[in-house]
C-alpha cells in the first residue's frame, strides 16, 4: 500500500525538489504539486504532475487525451443526453484532492492557507521500504512539514 509523503515547498517552483528525487534514484512520475490559480504559460513539463487549482478539473483531466470525453462535443445518443446543462462529472475542490491524498480534514486548511501565500504543497506516492529516504529527500530540498499519510 503506498503512503503519501507530503510537504510545503518555499515557492511554487519545486525544481530543487525534482532534482534531488532524481539524483537520489526516484522517479518523479508519483510527484504531484498543487499550486493556488491558474498555470502560467508555457509552463515547463517537467515530469511531475501539477493541480492548478484555478483550472485543473477531473472534467480537463479527462478532456485533455486526443478523444477525450468532452473533446468535441458529439457523441449524444438521441433520447440519453443531458438537456439540463449538468455534466457528470463535477469539478473538484482543492479540499477533495488534498483528502484524496489521505490528509485529515483538520490539517486541509493548514495546505490551503500555504497555497494562498504563494507555496506549492507537494505530495509523492511512495512505497513503504521508501518512505524515510523520501522524507528525506524532502527535507533535504527544504520542503517544510513534511508528514506521510
Amino acid at each position: 500500500m503506498p503512503l503519501v509523503v507530503t510537504g510545503i515547498a518555499p515557492t511554487t517552483d519545486v525544481g530543487a525538489l525534482e532534482k534531488a528525487l532524481h539524483n537520489g534514484g526516484f522517479s518523479l512520475d508519483p510527484l504531484s504539486v498543487y499550486v493556488a490559480g491558474d498555470a502560467p504559460e508555457g509552463h515547463p513539463d517537467s515530469g511531475s504532475r501539477f493541480v492548478f487549482s484555478g483550472n485543473d478539473s477531473i472534467r480537463d483531466i479527462l478532456g485533455r487525451g486526443s478523444g477525450g470525453i468532452y473533446s468535441s462535443g458529439a457523441g449524444n445518443v438521441p433520447g440519453l443526453e443531458r438537456t439540463d446543462g449538468l455534466e457528470y462529472f463535477h469539478e473538484e475542490t482543492v479540499d477533495e484532492r488534498l483528502s484524496e491524498l489521505a490528509i485529515p480534514d483538520s490539517e486541509v486548511g493548514n495546505y490551503e492557507d500555504a497555497m494562498d501565500a504563494g507555496h506549492a504543497v507537494v505530495a509523492y506516492f511512495a512505497r513503504p521500504e521508501t518512505v524515510e529516504a523520501v522524507e528525506g529527500v524532502f527535507r533535504a530540498a527544504g520542503m517544510a512539514n513534511v508528514r506521510t499519510y
